[in-house]
Order: structure tokens, then sequence, then C-alpha cells
């Protein structure tokens, strides 16, 4: 772990407690690097309040200037976002339509300026049954399908944040790998006050919330990655939580969905690195080797495993590895091969500026890339590189018995 990485996660630990650190803590560090290190994890505004105390005196002016601009603009849209929910909610309830709060919407009640916590979407769940009534009145309201998965369907808004509308918990549901989550959830639901809204919500039980943030974690753990905010996320929500836990039931519904192991060492990873004192209400035997690999994975990984284009393809890389292991996914196999030579448009080189300008024209873009590649080994390297990052994260993964 490299210095500006661990001042920045000795800066969250205090940051999130609207607690200050001692001021030698933060000598003789890149703030460039510890900004762009932040922002990568979408931390950089949960820092802010606490980087605006040290003052001009510790930190270059056109910098902090520049933090302060990003938070300010990054709040301004989760008021907004928190908000345009809000209203979703009232126009769900006034057509007699149950819907449950999840993740980030909930999550930010626990930070103290629940605006800097940000969300790139809202994540509302919503019983199957009501999912084709919800998806009219969304239309209604100015939103568009942008995709469905057998998880969730994804509406976009021109000047709204994403809406992800759930229908169960866990793909692995579907696909009768775990039990049927969702329903026994949905059961078990509990009306709370989030910042910023004034509908009636309900979300998932504490219990329900802890297992569906560890569903969450080892979903994009084993595919791109998770980033230090969900381990924040984490850390507030066991602090403030944890001792009110049903640990009989939770402990069942833990060792269901395999995510027993992954638990224990999260825990012991929030204890490490941002002092969460909670007494052992995750027994296990977990090694300190796992705990400090697993976070040198988060810090690789960026907010969802996009930090870099290296980190991004041992994704695709990843997931080609896990199919191989099963004939019936061949399809899938190919897909996720493919996915590095037919890389997205934001992962082009600037060189081929007109297929992030014009999307029409990205086959022109693989089809000069290719062309181009085929006098060139440097892509073979880049290649390689994923290859063994996808490797060492296929270990970490095993490791940690999610597969």
């Amino acid at each position: 772990m490299e210095l500006h990485e661990s001042v920045l996660i000795s800066l969250l630990s205090y940051a999130i407690r609207a607690e200050h650190p001692a001021f030698n803590e933060v000598n003789n560090i890149s703030w460039d690097r510890l900004f762009e290190e932040a922002a990568a994890h979408q931390v950089h505004t949960l820092l802010y309040p606490l980087i605006a105390d040290l003052g001009e005196d510790s930190i270059p002016a056109p910098l902090l200037s520049k933090w302060k601009q990003e938070t300010k603009s990054a709040a301004a849209r989760q008021l907004q976002h928190v908000e345009q929910v809000n209203t979703i909610i009232k126009v769900f309830h006034n057509n007699s339509i149950s819907v449950i709060a999840l993740k980030g919407l909930v999550l930010r009640n626990y930070y103290p300026k629940p605006e800097l916590r940000t969300m790139g979407d809202g994540d509302l769940l919503i019983h199957k049954a009501n999912m084709k009534k919800a998806k009219k009145l969304l239309q209604k309201m100015g939103y568009r399908l942008k995709e469905n998965t057998p998880r969730h369907f994804c509406f976009s808004h021109k000047y709204f944040p994403l809406l992800e509308m759930h229908q169960c918990l866990s793909e692995k549901e579907i696909q009768c790998i775990y039990p049927d989550l969702t329903t026994a959830v949905l059961k078990r639901s509990e009306r709370i006050e989030i910042k910023g809204m004034d509908a009636s919500i309900f979300t998932l039980s504490i219990e329900d919330m802890f297992l569906h943030l560890l569903l969450h974690f080892a979903g994009h753990l084993m595919s791109e990655g998770i980033g230090l905010r969900s381990v924040c996320d984490i850390v507030l929500f066991l602090e403030k939580e944890g001792l009110k836990l049903d640990m009989g039931y939770l402990q069942d519904k833990l060792l269901t969905c395999r995510l027993t192991h992954l638990a224990a060492t999260l825990v012991r990873l929030c204890e490490k690195y941002f002092s969460l004192k909670l007494p052992c209400i995750f027994p296990g035997a977990v090694e300190d080797s796992d705990v400090d690999l697993l976070m040198e994975d988060i810090l690789d990984a960026g907010v969802y495993g996009r930090k870099t284009m290296n980190r991004d393809i041992s994704g695709s890389l990843l997931k080609y590895y896990s199919s191989c292991n099963h004939e019936k996914h061949n399809t899938l196999t190919l897909k996720h091969k493919a996915l590095f030579y037919f890389p997205c448009s934001k992962w082009l080189h600037s060189r081929y500026w007109y297929a992030k300008k014009f999307p029409l024209l990205l086959p022109v873009a693989w089809i000069h890339r290719g062309l181009r590649n085929c006098f060139r080994l440097k892509s073979l390297y880049l290649y390689k590189e994923a290859a063994i990052i996808s490797q060492n994260r296929a270990l970490l993964i095993n490791r940690l018995k999610l597969r």
C-alpha cells in the first residue's frame, strides 16, 4: 500500500465519523495523488469537510478550489436525486405499488452529511407482479428503459440519475442457486425516515440490509470489483446497527448464501483499517493475509472496478474464466472474451475520438484498432497484465470461499 492510499484510508476513517486527525498525519504526501485516488472511489466528497478545515496552508489552493467545486456540484445533484426519488415513491404509493428503498438511499442516513455520500443511481425493490405498472408510470414521468436483466430494470432520464427497479435481491435466486430470499425480506420490511424525503419509506430489516450489502459486495467483487465507498457504508452500518442484529437469523442466511467467510473477513478489514470496534459477532478463522489481499483489491478497483483499463479488462477475463468451467455457458464465454477485443468507447484511445463522439462509428474504430495492432505487440502485453490481475483476483475469490 502506497503512502497516499494509507493516508486516504486514515482520513476517511475520521471523515465518515465527523472527526479530525492529528496534523502530522497529513504531512509529506502528494495531495494531487490523494485527490485522484479519492475521486476514483467516489469518496472525495466525503473527505471535503475535513480537507477544508486543514486550509490552504496544507493543501495547494487550486486543488482545494477544485475539490470544493466538485463537492458542491455533487451535493446539489444528490439533493435533486433524492427529491426525485421521493416523488417517484409517492407516485407508486398513490397507485398501490409497495416499494422498498435499497442501498445508498438508506445508507446515506448514517453519514454526518448525507448529501456528500454520492449515488450513481437510485435502487428500489418492488414485487415483480407490480413491475409492469411501475414501468408505465416511470415512462409517463419521462424515464425510458435502458436495460433489463432477470434481477432488475434500469431506467434513464434526461435530467436525473439512473433508476434501478429490482424485483429480487440476487440473480442467484433466479438461477436457483439461492432460495427465494426476496419474498422473505419483503415480509420483514420496516418503515424508516430518510433525510430529504417526506414520502412513506420502507426498507429492509437491519439483518436483511446487511445480507443485501454482502450480496452486493460479493457480486461486484466477483466481476469488476468494488471500492472504498462500499467499505465506508459497512463501517457506519455496523457501528450503528451491529449490536442490534439478530445473529441467529443472519448467520443462517449467510450460511445459505455462502457468505460467512466474506462477512468475517470484511468485518476484520473494517476493524484493521477503519478502527471499527465491534464484539466478535462474526466468528470464524480469518487469515491476516486474506484481509490484506482484500484491501489491496478494493484499492485497485475504484468505485466499481473500473479504475484502470487493465482492471476493467480483468473483470471481463474473470467472467470468462468462470464461464469456462460451465459448458452450458458457451455464449457467455464468447461474450466476455470478445470484450477485450471489442472495448466500449470510453476505453478506446483518444486517437479513436470519432467513436467517442459518434457511437455509430464504434465498429469502424474496432477495425481501425485491430489493423493498427496487427503491427504492434502492445495489446498483447496489455492482455498479459490484465490476465495476471484476473488470476490474482480469482485466487482471492477462492480464498473468500465465494466460489
